[in-house]
């Protein structure tokens, strides 16, 4: 069996995060809490869902992107989460931008990590609608589009 070279590997794996953060139908984020909290990146259904640009969020606090209301709520369950290390919740954005996810349900985990030498703490986050039926339509519409026979072509 050869062994494969690690940094192959780490391109490879590096690459399937990436698919994964960038197709997956559910918002997935990162915060870096080092200093003021700020949004590293979101993924592709984040943006859409939410309806704002992707520049909007990078580099920007949720008090510059929410409402005040919103933002106090994402920032307590942050911290949350950094004490814990993982934290699950629901939270309430109507109020917020226009979108059919009132309500959310939530898993935020912590990092503590260097990177060039510096302490950082990631926040990352995955969010689902809080409605059984919405997720259904979302997961039904994924495995659609996985089965449709384009995709199963390409898998070929």
């Amino acid at each position: 069996m050869e062994k494969s070279d690690p940094v192959d590997f780490g391109f490879r794996q590096s690459l399937s995060l990436e698919s994964f953060v960038e197709f997956t139908p559910y918002p997935m984020w990162c915060k870096d809490y080092s200093a003021d909290p700020v949004m590293l990146w979101v993924s592709k259904s984040y943006s859409e869902i939410f309806g704002i640009p992707r520049s909007a969020y990078v580099g920007h606090t949720d008090f510059d992107v929410w409402p005040a209301h919103v933002a106090e709520q994402f920032v307590q369950n942050d911290l949350l989460a950094i004490e814990k290390g993982v934290y699950t919740t629901t939270e309430i954005l109507n109020g917020g931008t226009e979108t059919p996810w009132d309500k959310v349900f939530v898993t935020k985990w912590a990092v503590q990590t260097k990177h060039f030498g510096h302490d950082m703490t990631l926040v990352y986050g995955m969010a689902a609608p809080d409605d059984r039926q919405q997720q259904s339509r979302i997961w039904h519409h994924v495995r659609d589009q996985r089965d449709s026979p384009r995709d199963t072509a390409d898998r070929d």
